[in-house]
């Protein structure tokens, strides 16, 4: 009885706060706390394994490990992430689906993925870096397999079911980080830890996968028209992934710069001053990801562009709070949790302003996939990409081979995105 006292009492607080924030609260509640639930697993999950990771490997292995993680999440892009976005957008219009013929066809592109890290791998043998060959060589086997079982998680999260996929990708990540410290404790070979991170990846979303096809609302779903549907799903998600190309370099374009340029050491201090913040953004990520189906679903006019850029400034007001609380407490962080990264504190501080930018941007890129702006998202990436380069090289100049130069080139291109994607936003769908 009190727990439905309570429900109910939240109902009405919710319902009165609409009058202000002209959203759908109760929706936004009910999807937030399982999404922000598996997020926060996920970010606790995955601050473990770096934790356990940084204090426990030297500097120069550990940016080596994530130097690795960056290339293949670049040479990932072939298995067309973009079929995610779409495959949610198409269940939340209530189109009928065949998801083991979408996972396999992501699993074929993967394979061109796999045969880029070949490729690689014969230059790397010609110049002799046995590390990377082994690590291209086992990335070449795993790829094709890492990102196709994810389609359960689009399939619910287009029912609007945050619940589930939720609760399966904290499993999924805690199986994993169990998998990777487990390994790390018998062995500090940077390319039997790769093998554990694919290993606890690949099994816990196949597992989860395999579970999704038994679902009895999923047969519901099902149809005659299922297999065109997919053909368009698939021919959607092709075009979305090209936008996912240009963001997924600018996402790892900084550990790759400063792996290459700087060395795996001020890599490894570099992506400990951004772990943090980096955690904190996804968390609050998870807002737009809730209105992904919204925005797939609601007509695009006037009032409503008006009315969502709105709801982005108050965010981004608010969030500046928690990146000034951050900032100022990041100087006690660091040396607690890693203990041989002090050089860390000053970078760390600089990367607190992604926390108020990259949510809105995050919001800004779900917009524009959910309308099919494929070119404005594209645009955005292009420049944003250009900006960070530009704005790396000449900061790299001045700070001399510091972690500091990828961190202002960071913030700074993530800003000039963020005014940019406010134009493409408030621009007619003509555009």
């Amino acid at each position: 009885m009190l727990i439905q006292f309570l429900k109910e009492k939240s109902k009405k607080i919710l319902k009165k706060t609409e009058r202000f924030t002209k959203t759908d609260m109760i929706y936004l509640a009910r999807g937030s706390f399982w999404l922000f639930s598996g997020q926060g697993i996920g970010s606790l999950s995955s601050l473990v394994v770096v934790m356990f990771l940084a204090n426990m490997l030297p500097k120069d292995s550990f940016g080596q490990y994530r130097y690795f993680l960056s290339i293949i999440s670049i040479l990932s892009i072939t298995a067309l992430p973009g079929i995610g976005q779409a495959v949610i957008r198409s269940i939340s219009r209530g189109d009928r689906l065949n998801l083991p013929k979408i996972a396999k066809t992501k699993i074929y592109w993967g394979f061109i993925g796999s045969f880029i890290a070949l490729l690689m791998a014969m230059y790397y043998w010609f110049s002799g870096n046995t590390q990377m060959i082994s690590a291209l060589i086992l990335s070449a086997f795993c790829l094709p397999f890492t990102e196709a079982f994810t389609v359960y998680s689009s399939y619910y999260k287009g029912r609007y079911d945050f619940k589930t996929p939720s609760i399966y990708e904290s499993i999924s990540r805690i199986f994993q980080a169990i998998v990777i410290i487990f390994i790390v404790l018998i062995s500090k070979n940077i390319i039997i830890i790769l093998g554990a991170f694919f290993a606890g990846q690949i099994i816990a979303r196949f597992f989860f996968y395999k579970k999704t096809l038994k679902d009895k609302k999923l047969q519901i779903i099902e149809g005659n028209d299922m297999d065109s549907k997919s053909e368009d799903v698939v021919k959607y998600g092709k075009h979305l992934s090209l936008t996912y190309v240009v963001s997924t370099i600018t996402g790892n374009i900084d550990k790759l710069l400063v792996g290459h340029f700087l060395g795996v050491e001020v890599l490894a201090i570099y992506f400990i001053a951004l772990t943090i913040p980096r955690n904190i953004v996804l968390l609050f990520s998870m807002i737009p990801k809730i209105a992904f189906p919204k925005f797939s679903k609601n007509s695009w006019n006037d009032n409503e562009r008006a009315k969502v850029v709105r709801k982005m400034l108050l965010l981004f007001a608010l969030l500046i709070v928690p990146a000034l609380i951050y900032a100022l407490l990041v100087p006690f962080i660091i040396p607690i949790i890693f203990k041989s990264y002090s050089a860390s504190i000053s970078t760390a501080i600089v990367l607190a302003f992604l926390i108020p930018i990259a949510p809105i941007n995050a919001i800004i890129a779900q917009i524009l996939q959910a309308r099919k702006f494929v070119k404005q998202i594209i645009v955005l990436q292009v420049i944003t990409l250009i900006i960070f380069i530009l704005v790396f090289l000449v900061v790299n100049k001045g700070l001399d081979s510091s972690a500091m130069s990828p961190a202002i080139a960071l913030v700074v291109s993530d800003l000039i995105a963020l005014f940019i994607g406010l134009f493409f936003v408030n621009k007619k769908p003509h555009i």
